[in-house]
């Protein structure tokens, strides 16, 4: 269960983000705003490494995790008990949008993304985001679910290296494999911009939405081993999990609702009780599998956009997925 903090606590660590980059010790980086909130830092000692990484939090605004493992990270900078392997550009997304405690003003600023044309304060952002990590060759969005999450995950559209830097930063880490998004015309997420520009680039769920030092404490220790991946450390051998998707499913009727116990990861068996519709008519799991992305859960803000659209993914647990890509 996370922390509970108030839009002004959230504004004044926005502005600390900020300030940050204005106080930090210049005779060890140099520092270069890019833009409102996104910054370029370059170790001034001479560094054998040229690949530059991107650390990304607030694409939504209301997912404030990644602002204070952001936070954390350069405090740990500004000690001296982290070095920077090479340049590094650190932003956040949605800004405006999290000062109001709101997840984004007009569009999804994480469907903002590629080449799409669109007006707007969202769309605005994401140009100014999208020239300024234009350069990065690693990349790391941090975010954080609607509903609960039993674990972190990473939502990815797989290809070897991309799958190398999560197993570099978390060989433990579960993965939800996604098809890639059809980039024409359309808007996408800001990690499937960057995997299409050439970009080793992972997004990375923290979990349930708040504030979480746990959360803060792992997000973290992937930025750590992100920078040492960064300098040539080899990745350990894989020991995670792959839930591949098998399917979206949709309500049974009106009015539906999901068990107030189950979020993403939870495990459900077919014929089992999972929630309730139209009044009150219970609910019957029809397969047996892991539950993603639950948009109704009893108790919580519904967050599906309406009756046609799925009310959660249900996922497997392959142990055979890498080898079945052979």
């Amino acid at each position: 269960m996370g922390e509970a903090y108030t839009t002004e606590f959230i504004k004044d660590n926005i502005e600390n983000f900020k300030s940050f980059f204005t106080e930090l010790n210049k005779e060890r980086f140099i520092v270069k705003e890019l833009a409102p909130y996104i910054y370029e830092l370059t170790p001034i000692k001479e560094t054998s490494v040229d690949k530059v990484i991107g650390l990304m939090a607030l694409n939504h605004g209301n997912e404030v995790g990644g602002l204070f493992v952001l936070l954390e990270f350069l405090s740990l900078l500004d000690k001296g008990l982290v070095n920077l392997p090479g340049k590094v550009v650190i932003g956040l997304g949605s800004v405006e949008s999290a000062k109001l405690g709101k997840r984004f003003f007009e569009k999804d600023l994480n469907r903002c993304y590629g080449d799409v044309v669109g007006e707007g304060k969202d769309f605005q952002r994401a140009k100014v985001i999208m020239e300024a990590f234009k350069e990065c060759h690693m990349s790391l969005d941090l975010h954080q679910t609607q509903t609960p999450s039993a674990q972190p995950f990473f939502p990815m559209t797989f290809n070897t290296k991309t799958f190398e830097l999560i197993r570099a930063i978390d060989p433990q880490a579960s993965i939800i494999p996604q098809k890639p998004y059809d980039q024409k015309g359309k808007g996408v997420p800001f990690s499937h911009y960057l995997v299409n520009r050439g970009c080793t680039a992972v997004t990375v769920e923290l979990g349930t939405m708040g504030l979480d030092y746990k959360q803060i404490y792992y997000g973290v220790q992937l930025i750590l081993k992100l920078l040492n991946y960064n300098l040539g450390k080899e990745p350990e051998e894989f020991r995670g999990s792959f839930f591949p998707k098998r399917g979206p499913v949709f309500p049974p009727g009106p009015d539906a609702w999901l068990r107030s116990d189950l979020g993403n990861f939870s495990e459900i068996k077919k014929g089992e009780v999972i929630g309730d519709y139209d009044g009150g008519k219970k609910w019957m799991a029809q397969e047996s599998g892991f539950l993603a992305f639950p948009k109704a859960i009893r108790g919580l803000k519904r967050t599906q956009a309406n009756e046609n659209e799925p009310i959660y993914i249900l996922l497997d647990r392959d142990p055979d997925y890498l080898k079945n890509r052979e």
